[in-house]
């Protein structure tokens, strides 16, 4: 019977849409996002670790802007601005995170993933969840944002 489970979990689908941060692209599990936005006024806070970039008013909500380019120490493109916002949500509240330019959503069964190779930054891995095709890094959500990982590095 265990066997059976193991082999429904490893054929289970789960839907990921495919963003772009620094020339890598990324994918997060379409269950973390709300909505995907264009970039507004961003307010800047004092004392704000490097990789936030402030907040912003997202119907009524405070809720923090964070740089994944920053927080993973990737090299940005200069003179490339970032087309939009990513707004999350987890157990923890509310996050948007920018994205250099949207892609499409895939569906990817887990027996598709390959595990973390040498060419994935050490600051990525512990938020990994699997990679696609040895090009698309998809990113564990709920340990991404859920506890505050933002700011506890």
């Amino acid at each position: 019977m265990e066997n059976n489970k193991a082999q429904i979990d490893a054929d289970s689908e789960e839907r990921f849409s495919v963003f772009e941060i620094a020339d890598l692209q990324f994918g997060l599990n379409v269950l973390y996002i709300k909505e995907v936005i264009k970039i507004t006024h961003i307010t800047r806070l004092p004392n704000a670790p490097y990789y936030m970039s402030g907040i912003i008013n997202f119907r009524g909500k405070i809720i923090s802007v964070i740089d994944l380019a920053l927080f993973f120490s990737l090299n940005k493109i200069e003179n490339k601005k970032p087309e939009g916002l990513i707004v999350t949500e987890t157990r923890s509240g509310r996050f948007a995170v920018f994205v250099d330019r949207m892609h499409e959503f895939l569906h990817i069964k887990k027996s598709e993933l390959e595990n973390a190779s040498e060419k994935i930054s050490d600051s990525i891995k512990p938020f990994l969840y699997g990679i696609y095709k040895s090009k698309v890094i998809l990113l564990e959500g709920e340990n991404l944002f859920t506890g505050l990982n933002f700011f506890k590095v």
